[in-house]
């Protein structure tokens, strides 16, 4: 399947209607006007088709499936969309458990988006280094850090956690920092403080980093919750 900015073309099979539709014929090896106006056709196993007859790049291959309209636009949102433009929730993004893995690949993306971010983890050499790497390739973003550690979240962390986010226009909340198991095991044979860390660092961080920006998104209206 070929993507580009005119895949929305698959959600308007069996409905929509193109001045200027054509469809390849691999056997003759040529390109057919469908009816000018006409309805999209039903999908068919390996049908090729582009929206002019100027562009032959603009092709869509459908391969080897046979799906109604419904299935291909949802296809097509859950899979190849862009997504929303999250600058509309705010300009501000903040991320927990950043300078690592999937954390740190959101901020750099969220960045990418044209966000702000604050980087919470609570490594404040690894801080630095993200912050570093993300104002050297991002400089028009504004990028700030807070050392937090949720395994022992203590009540003057949590003010320092509302102070860093007050007076932002927080538009994006992305709990991510968690931990699992260091091995695979049944529930049972954890340990009280095996459990104990589970509940801080994945229950206890998302609850308190919630109730911190969630007062402002109830005032603006708007914002992001991603956990």
């Amino acid at each position: 399947m070929v993507y580009n900015e005119k895949m929305y073309i698959f959600g308007g099979f069996g409905s929509s209607r193109f001045n200027d539709l054509w469809e390849y014929d691999p056997i003759a090896n040529s390109w057919t006007q469908l009816s000018p106006g006409g309805s999209v056709p039903a999908v068919r196993h390996g049908a090729v088709f582009r929206i002019n007859d100027q562009d032959p790049g603009n092709a869509y291959l459908v391969g080897g499936i046979s799906a109604s309209n419904t299935f291909l636009a949802e296809l097509y949102r859950a899979l190849l969309s862009p997504g929303p433009a999250l600058k509309k929730y705010g300009e501000w993004a903040v991320v927990t458990g950043a300078t690592d893995g999937i954390g740190k690949a959101i901020a750099f993306e969220l960045v990418r988006k044209g966000m702000h971010v604050l980087l919470i983890s609570r490594s404040a050499a690894k801080l630095q280094a993200v912050k570093s790497e993300l104002v050297s390739e991002h400089k028009e973003a504004m990028v700030e850090t807070l050392e937090v550690d949720f395994s022992a979240l203590s009540a003057d962390r949590r003010v320092a956690v509302e102070k860093a986010v007050g007076g932002k226009d927080v538009g994006v909340l992305v709990n991510n920092v968690g931990i699992s198991y260091a091995f695979a095991q049944w529930f049972d044979e954890l340990t009280d403080a095996e459990v104990q860390s589970l509940i801080s660092l994945n229950v206890e961080s998302t609850t308190w980093m919630t109730r911190a920006v969630l007062p402002g998104m109830l005032q603006r209206q708007r914002g992001v919750v991603v956990n």
